[in-house]
């Protein structure tokens, strides 16, 4: 059995009508009551248990992580910036997905971005570092 427990807290700052400022964080805290010891497994068995509890995102008994969000407009919300994220203690690693968003006009907008994601060798976003990635995306409504 698993307890998933999130809080979290939000702040806008509105200064005038061509800016505004966001801030998001909520923590996150995973207890599992009864979680399985891998050290007590038969050794042909650790490594397959070992990976299914990654892609569960269960590595440890108590996970605890904090996700993120800055995020500002600017010039009468023609330009975004933004940087996201979530992350993990104990070394587990996380994402980090920074983003700029510029309107060029009503009908044409430009995004660049990346994700970038970071951790130990035994952990889920570590699997995920060959999955990183820069673009550059461009809309054009009709």
């Amino acid at each position: 059995m698993s307890t998933l427990g999130k809080s979290g807290s939000q702040l806008n700052q509105k200064t005038n009508a061509s800016r505004l400022f966001n801030v998001n964080l909520q923590l996150l805290g995973q207890l599992l009551e009864d979680a399985p010891s891998v050290s007590t497994l038969a050794s042909q068995l650790k490594p397959i248990v070992r990976k299914q509890q990654l892609l569960n995102l269960q590595p440890e008994k108590d996970l605890y992580g904090v996700t993120w969000r800055i995020h500002q407009k600017l010039w009468q919300d023609t330009l975004s910036l933004e940087v996201s994220g979530i992350g993990y203690d104990d070394h587990q690693g996380g994402l980090w997905r920074p983003r700029v968003t510029y309107k060029i006009d009503d009908a044409t907008t430009v995004i660049l971005g990346a994700d970038r994601y970071y951790g130990n060798n035994e952990s889920l976003f570590e699997l995920l570092k060959a999955d990183q990635t820069y673009f550059i995306n461009l809309i054009y409504t009709l």
